[in-house]
């Protein structure tokens, strides 16, 4: 029936949308993460990881947005207002009751309620676009609180993808630890040791053709 294909379809932007947020999440808190032990020798320094965790910010809250506001196409409230709307048309792999349609909805319109102004103001004011004001704008929305909006919308489209397509997902595994990190820890560690080396013996010996990779010079 057509009310499925269309349903169907507005999960799945919901989904692509999720993915991105897991995999923002997960390297906002691996890059953060200053009990690490590639924390200090790698990210602490680096302002290229500076950037990454400032741009991953920004496209966080601009993403969530798109999700929690009522004039989005695939907002989620929309997608959940169809299925109420819609619920005796579609084809449903195992059926769900309004009450449960309802009570998702009374979900998000609680965080609609409470955090939503605060995610636009960042968005509006400081990420997707620049205000001129934008420092008088005040926002409490904490990395914590991001999570826990996130988490409550994926149990929602876990449950809604369970009934309609009779598939589960599993978020955390759509992201991938980035072994660039540690391999870049590892060479810190061997850099450290060269220059300790070289400090006391004044000659690296063999080991002088690694320290030229470290600094460049293997050509």
């Amino acid at each position: 029936m057509r009310e499925t294909d269309i349903f169907r379809e507005k999960l799945e932007e919901t989904f692509n949308i999720l993915i991105l947020l897991e995999n923002l999440k997960r390297d906002i808190v691996f890059i953060s993460n200053k009990d690490s032990k590639y924390f200090d020798s790698v990210i602490k320094k680096s302002s290229f990881f500076l950037r990454f965790f400032n741009i991953s910010r920004s496209l966080l809250i601009i993403e969530m947005f798109k999700l929690l506001n009522d004039k989005d196409d695939f907002s989620l409230k929309k997608t959940i207002d169809y299925a109420i709307n819609n619920h005796n048309k579609i084809l449903w792999n195992r059926d769900i009751d309004l009450v449960k349609l309802e009570e998702f909805k009374s979900k998000i319109l609680w965080i609609q309620k409470n955090e939503f102004e605060s995610i636009r103001t960042l968005r509006n004011k400081h990420y997707a676009h620049t205000d001129k004001m934008r420092f008088k704008f005040s926002s409490n929305l904490t990395f914590t609180k991001c999570w826990e909006i996130i988490e409550t919308i994926q149990h929602i489209f876990i449950s809604l993808n369970i009934h309609l397509n009779g598939t589960q997902y599993i978020f955390s595994m759509f992201w991938d630890e980035p072994s660039e990190v540690f391999k870049l820890n590892r060479y810190r560690k061997v850099e450290q040791y060269l220059l300790n080396e070289l400090r006391a013996k004044h000659d690296l010996g063999e080991l002088q053709k690694i320290r030229n990779i470290t600094q460049g010079k293997e050509d």
